[in-house]
């Protein structure tokens, strides 16, 4: 079976480009900007620190450095040959994200250029960026840490507990000034994220995606105690069948509040009868 197209390089070149742009598709590109704490000594002696070796007081101070880290591979047809990897620059495929490290944040002899720098390649008006999680976590920037490439993003996705995020984060997004769609991975599921039409979305409320990765459907009729189901909807989609399942669940358990009560009383006609038959025995009822 033949693994290779050895009349590919004898096509028209036109044709040829336009298999390469055939290649291009949408994609999620995962960054983190991960935090490490060294002592000075671990670099080496020709490279100054980024921060003061000691403090006021002479004791050695931990250096911060930051390191850009993904788990999304390069698109292979970038590293196919020179001409692909052209095509594809020429349709938008960019290094991007090495403007979230400091320059003078290194490891080695001396800083790297900036052209080797840590990078990941991302179309930014057809990729969405996904930035995990934040927060207190100590692993990833606040939003108002991307303010560097901010206004790139076209498609933003987070992940996000939403007490945190309305105290601390929510005027951060307005870094992505020029967002047309955020996706939001809802810590602690829908519920918790029911106040978020009054909080701040660069993009307008309807083109915000929620999404929950352990959804658990309302069922009165059997009980669920599997993992749930991951769900993805629009925003406004989202407090519409929250309110459908509040009324349902509420009219469910006012039904069941009524067959309790009636399960405590006889009914009329059970209770003449009972009547008549005390009368009988000659019993007071």
């Amino acid at each position: 079976m033949a693994t290779t197209f050895e009349s590919f390089p004898l096509l028209p070149f036109e044709l040829r480009a336009l298999i390469w742009r055939s290649t291009i598709h949408p994609r999620t590109v995962e960054i983190n900007v991960c935090h490490d704490w060294k002592y000075p000594e671990l670099f080496q002696p020709s490279s100054p620190p980024p921060i003061a070796a000691t403090d006021e007081l002479g004791f050695k101070q931990q250096i911060e450095v930051l390191t850009l880290q993904t788990t999304t591979p390069v698109p292979p047809v970038l590293q196919a040959c020179r001409e692909s990897r052209l095509e594809l620059i020429r349709s938008g495929y960019a290094k991007g994200c090495s403007e979230l490290i400091p320059p003078d944040q290194f490891q080695g002899d001396v800083p790297p250029p900036p052209d080797q720098r840590r990078h990941v390649w991302i179309n930014w008006e057809i990729d969405t960026l996904d930035i995990g999680g934040g927060g207190g976590g100590g692993h990833s920037y606040e939003f108002g840490d991307y303010a560097p490439i901010g206004p790139l993003v076209r498609s933003l996705k987070f992940e996000r507990e939403n007490e945190w995020y309305h105290r601390s984060e929510a005027g951060g997004l307005v870094v992505f000034e020029n967002v047309q769609r955020i996706y939001v991975v809802c810590e602690g599921g829908f519920r918790s994220w029911r106040p978020a039409t009054d909080q701040y979305w660069p993009c307008g409320v309807e083109d915000v995606v929620m999404i929950d990765e352990h959804w658990i459907p309302w069922n009165p009729e059997e009980e669920y105690d599997g993992p749930g189901e991951r769900v993805e909807m629009g925003l406004l989609e989202m407090i519409e069948m929250l309110d459908r399942q509040d009324e349902n669940e509420a009219r469910y358990l006012r039904e069941l509040t009524l067959q309790k009560e009636a399960a405590l009383q006889w009914p009329e006609e059970e209770m003449e009868a009972v009547s008549d038959l005390l009368e009988w025995l000659h019993v007071d009822s």
